[in-house]
């Protein structure tokens, strides 16, 4: 059921991905670089800047913690220094919450697509911006509901170059749609991830 799910995510997701790809086939063909297949593991940390209001009621959320994994392809432009990248990617965050006479605990997956862009001003420092993709409701919703099933988000990261083949990075993300309440309790708004990145090949 899981893999259906996946499937079904990311057929509503191919039209940009589609167009992604085009643009880097269309502009960067013949220009000189070097096209790198990469895995990136760490951790993250998710928050709510303040209280949530659901049904009349203050919910106070904890600081979530998980771990996320991402496959990605990139292309990294020599003049230029600017790296298109395409990851995909999953987490899982352990979140819980209380609000005056109830909590509520659990665990929620997330698997996502990134379409972004890095810039290498320095030798061994990027900076990247992405735009981010990824299940608003949990598996078993997803056959139950048809409204707000993908959520949208932008990230900015900063990446550190410690070797040849290994970097450092961390980011930020936040969600821009949809942004109700409910969904900040599984999923919190604001999420910093910290990790390592691997160029296999």
């Amino acid at each position: 059921m899981r893999l259906i799910f996946v499937v079904a995510m990311f057929r509503k997701a191919i039209v940009p991905l589609v167009l992604f790809i085009s643009c880097i086939t269309a502009f960067f063909t013949d220009l000189s670089g070097q096209a790198n297949f990469e895995v990136e593991a760490g951790i993250l940390g998710a928050g709510n800047r303040q209280p949530l209001e659901i049904w009349e009621k203050q919910v106070e959320t904890d600081v979530s913690l998980g771990m996320y994994a991402r496959l990605g392809y990139s292309y990294f432009l020599n003049p230029s220094k600017i790296q298109p990248v395409i990851l995909v990617g999953y987490k899982f965050l352990h979140v819980e919450g209380r609000a005056e006479n109830w909590w509520y605990s659990g665990i929620s997956h997330r698997v996502s697509l990134d379409l972004g862009c890095r810039y290498w001003p320095l030798k061994d420092w990027g900076v990247g911006t992405l735009f981010h993709i990824e299940n608003n409701l949990d598996f078993e919703e997803w056959r139950t509901s048809t409204n707000d099933l993908l959520r949208y988000a932008w990230s900015g990261c900063v990446l550190y170059r410690v070797s040849k083949d290994f970097k450092i990075l961390t980011s930020y993300r936040s969600a821009v749609y949809p942004r109700f309440n409910q969904y900040f309790l599984y999923n919190p708004q604001h999420q910093v991830l910290l990790g390592l990145n691997y160029r296999l090949l």
